[in-house]
């Protein structure tokens, strides 16, 4: 279904996916030629409609420990976190129907857990209502 997917897959933690025709702003790099676009806080706003690659500072735990993932959301923005650091932002979340040129917000709608047929463990899972950006996660927000 059309949303915007926080990646958890070993090693590309905090990667982002547009699905169905999603489309976000973001401040990125794009000057490597594998992972064309990377999440860089000090890069200026580019709007995407392909994956959005975490940025450098990631500290993803050896392979058979547990990570903290969190996704903050709210009015149709996104920070993810990666073990108490942010791997990614992004804002403006929206879609187009297919041959329009007009934006619709995409801020609402279903969680889904994606698989993709590889073992993924979850636990301690949480899911809460964010009526306000906490602090630290707030420091994330470039300036608009």
């Amino acid at each position: 279904m059309r949303s915007q997917e926080l990646q958890v897959q070993e090693g590309d933690i905090g990667d982002w996916w547009p699905l169905v025709g999603a489309i976000v702003d973001s401040p990125l790099r794009t000057d490597d030629a594998v992972k064309k676009r990377i999440y860089d806080p000090k890069s200026k706003m580019t709007t995407a409609e392909a994956r959005i690659w975490h940025g450098t500072d990631y500290h993803e735990k050896p392979s058979g420990e547990w990570n903290t993932i969190e996704c903050f959301a709210l009015n149709g923005d996104a920070v993810f976190r990666l073990n108490g650091k942010t791997v990614n932002v992004i804002l403006n979340s929206r879609y187009r129907e297919k041959g329009s040129t007009t934006d619709i917000p995409l801020k609402a709608g279903k969680l889904q857990i994606q698989s993709e047929a590889a073992e993924c463990e979850y636990r301690r899972l949480e899911i809460r209502p964010l009526a306000a950006w906490p602090a630290d996660v707030a420091k994330a927000l470039p300036s608009r």
